[in-house]
């Protein structure tokens, strides 16, 4: 009987061991896709090939973003990306830790028909 009890005990251990709890990025990944599309101004950029280039691609490389571009001639930055993974103040957020010197306005998001 002992050994039925160490051999039970020991099962549970390993279970228990072996069992890991979800991360909130794992927990984010199983959420529905639900796409938005946001655009705002980006004042502060000086030049094409740096400045916009840049935050273009640190929106691009943002988990649950299908597509970020920039138009720096109009300053516009338009991101399409999963708002069950991403907001619209995690972009600006994204925009202001690239520069002290970005100012961002005229925020606007839109639900995108799946």
């Amino acid at each position: 009987m002992k050994k039925f009890i160490l051999l039970f005990v020991a099962v549970l251990s390993i279970a228990f061991i072996g069992c890991k709890k979800e991360t909130a990025e794992e927990a984010k990944s199983k959420l529905p896709v639900e796409m938005a599309s946001t655009s705002f101004n980006i004042e502060g950029m000086h030049c094409e090939v740096g400045c916009a280039a840049k935050v273009q691609k640190k929106l691009a490389k943002l988990d649950g973003v299908e597509n970020a571009t920039i138009d720096f001639e109009r300053k516009l930055a338009t991101v399409t990306y999963n708002k069950n993974i991403n907001t619209a103040e995690d972009l600006v957020e994204t925009v202001m830790s690239a520069s002290k010197d970005y100012v961002v306005s005229n925020i606007e998001t839109k639900p995108i028909a799946n």
